[in-house]
This record gives C-alpha cells, structure tokens and sequence, in this order.
C-alpha cells in the first residue's frame, strides 16, 4: 500500500518535469520571403529573406540570374536579383530555392526577351 501512495504522490512531479520540457522544445525552422515570384524588369528584383537558421539560395531552370547575397544568416536579409538582356528570343525562367534547416522557400523568376522593331 505504501508503495502505491508513493507512485501516487509522484505523479504531479512527473507531471510538471514533463510540461516543463515541453514547453522548452526548439522552436521549428523557419524561412519567409516577401515575394513568390516576379518578373524580372530593367531594375532587376529585390526581395527580402526572413529566416531563424542560416540559409543558401540555389537555382534551377533555363536561366541563373545573379543572385547576390546567395546565403545569409539567421534574421532579416535583402536579395537582389539581377540579369543580362534577354536577347535570346525566348522566356528566361528560373526557380531560386532558399533552405536552411528542415525549411524552405521559393521564388519563381521569369524575364521577357527583348523584342527588337
């Protein structure tokens, strides 16, 4: 019986240690940027990268814009994009992935070739 009251009497202290520990848990990665996609004009693209965790942009698709900074770290962070003339005749496009951590943001860029009269 003594034995049953001392595992009963245990069991608020359990309880606390255990909301205790969660409440300290990690707060989850996290990586926000203020623009999804743009078209690239003549003054290029600035957009800003709001993260927790060190982050590193990488790209894909028919086209690598330039992308200066192409990491950063935790906090708030302004990216330009800029370009080349777009004489190839064709739509440019390319997909900047931000990661960092367990997170990730995209933005989609896309730029007109010039049209010559």
């Amino acid at each position: 019986m003594k034995r049953i009251l001392f595992y009963i009497s245990l069991m608020p202290l359990v309880w606390v240690v255990s909301v205790l520990f969660s409440a300290c848990s990690p707060e989850s990665d996290s990586i926000v940027t203020d623009i999804s996609s743009a078209q690239v004009e003549s003054q290029g693209v600035t957009f800003t990268v709001t993260a927790n965790v060190e982050w590193s942009i990488s790209q894909s698709g028919n086209y690598n814009f330039r992308v200066n900074p192409s990491s950063g770290t935790p906090g708030t962070t302004t990216v330009k994009v800029a370009y080349e003339p777009n004489e190839s005749g064709q739509m440019r496009s390319s997909t900047l992935s931000i990661l960092g951590g367990n997170a990730q943001a995209t933005v989609q860029l896309s730029q007109n070739p010039v049209l010559f009269s």
